[in-house]
């Protein structure tokens, strides 16, 4: 069962903190929000909320894999432990960046955690497609628990775009 969402509060957050800085020139921000053309995609869970930023054609990926009632990020997060690339539980701030992954999950994801995920390839092989393969170029995951719930998911949201916004930053004042 889903997480009942505020989905005007994720697109006023998303107005806040990432359209500015998308046209912003002097930052060193991930190339699809360079582009100007991408939109974002929400998944909520009872454990976790994923914010997606996608191109037009990865949108129809998504669309197309919801579609059909499948995940459309299959392999990429695990509620399990062990199986996985990263085991993530009680970090805040996490930033997962040029990871490819091969036929395991890329995220174990335990509670009260904020990750950032910049140009993450996944390989994994689904019952229903076979063989299958996709990018995410950016994405940023908050999960439950005692710390993070439905009243403070946003300002943990925030704050890891917000983080996420300073590394970049970082990153250009360094070049």
């Amino acid at each position: 069962m889903a997480t009942q969402i505020d989905q005007a509060r994720i697109n006023e957050i998303v107005g806040r903190r990432i359209l500015p800085i998308a046209r912003a020139k002097e930052i060193s921000f991930p190339k699809l929000l360079a582009g100007n053309r991408f939109s974002w995609v929400t998944k909520s869970t009872r454990n976790y909320l994923l914010l997606v930023f996608a191109s037009d054609s990865e949108m129809e990926r998504i669309k197309g894999l919801r579609s059909r009632g499948m995940d459309p990020f299959p392999g990429l997060l695990t509620e399990r432990e062990g199986s996985a690339a990263f085991r993530i539980d009680s970090a805040k701030n996490m930033h997962l960046q040029g990871n490819s992954v091969q036929n395991l999950f890329s995220i174990s994801l335990g509670s009260d955690s904020t990750i950032v995920i910049e140009n993450h390839a996944q390989r994994i092989n689904v019952t229903e497609l076979g063989p299958y393969e996709y990018r995410v170029e950016l994405a940023y995951i908050a999960s439950f628990g005692e710390e993070i719930n439905q009243t403070t998911i946003y300002s943990y949201l925030e704050d890891v775009i917000a983080y996420s916004v300073n590394s970049w930053r970082q990153t250009n004042a360094t070049k």
